[in-house]
């Protein structure tokens, strides 16, 4: 499966779990982000190989990896000007934390870049409730 592929068949998975309206960027971003940020969560609780299950560790590894690259791929640089460059950092933070953390076996910076996402995550909730309320 091609990388297009696999973004595509996570964001259709996302999509069909939490019967997301396709129209809404804001709740779709939302809704990835929440996920990407589950993957990790699960993907860290797995990183060692001796304590971890291998199916559960490579699956969020696979999926993890696959929302950042969906997350990435839908920021518009000329748009989103300065905060889209510092997402695309954060994302790719996070993707390099995951990939060293699977190499080495455990957890020495997924949890730290899981837990900055979640800040991120909470933001972009608080403004889009109040966005929604308007």
């Amino acid at each position: 499966m091609t990388g297009n592929a696999r973004a595509k068949a996570a964001y259709q998975e996302t999509q069909a779990e939490t019967g997301l309206y396709a129209g809404n960027a804001e709740e779709a971003t939302l809704v990835v982000l929440g996920e990407l940020i589950k993957s990790m969560r699960l993907f860290t609780t797995h990183v060692n190989p001796r304590e971890g299950k291998p199916e559960i560790r490579a699956h969020h590894f696979s999926r993890a990896l696959t929302i950042i690259y969906a997350l990435q791929s839908g920021l518009d640089m000329d748009k989103g000007g300065a905060l889209a460059g510092r997402l695309f950092q954060l994302y790719e933070y996070a993707r390099q934390a995951i990939i060293n953390d699977m190499r080495t076996g455990h957890d020495a910076s997924s949890s730290s870049a899981c837990a900055t996402l979640g800040e991120v995550f909470d933001a972009w909730q608080v403004a889009y409730t109040q966005g929604a309320a308007k």
